[in-house]
């Protein structure tokens, strides 16, 4: 289920704007799809990270290494797409995992 269903008179068909992005902003909130992006954005950070350290100058020696030897696409300096699509399905299997919340079930 993605976010609560609209009903009285915080759906987007009720009058005023300010109804209709009260109900988009708590629906985008409650279908998880900020912890998918939390879950995203982490594991990318870990490789922009290391790929900042680098262009630092800073040496980290079989870290380097073992980036460019088993992560696909190093070689080309996008060493952090398999990190975020990784982040991105741990953060969908998370996303099914775990039950909705309780005002998303019917009453």
């Amino acid at each position: 289920m993605v976010g609560c269903p609209p009903s009285g008179k915080n759906t987007p068909f009720a009058a005023g704007a300010g109804d209709v992005r009260r109900w988009a902003y708590s629906s985008i909130s409650q279908s998880g799809s900020t912890l998918l992006h939390a879950f995203t954005t982490a594991f990318t950070f870990v490789m922009a990270a290391v790929s900042g350290l680098e262009t630092a100058g800073v040496n980290l020696g079989a870290i380097s290494e073992a980036i460019k030897a088993y992560v696909p696409f190093a070689q080309y300096g996008l060493a952090w797409v398999p990190f975020a699509v990784t982040g991105y399905v741990l953060g969908l299997a998370y996303k099914a995992a775990v039950p909705c919340k309780a005002c998303c079930k019917p009453a």
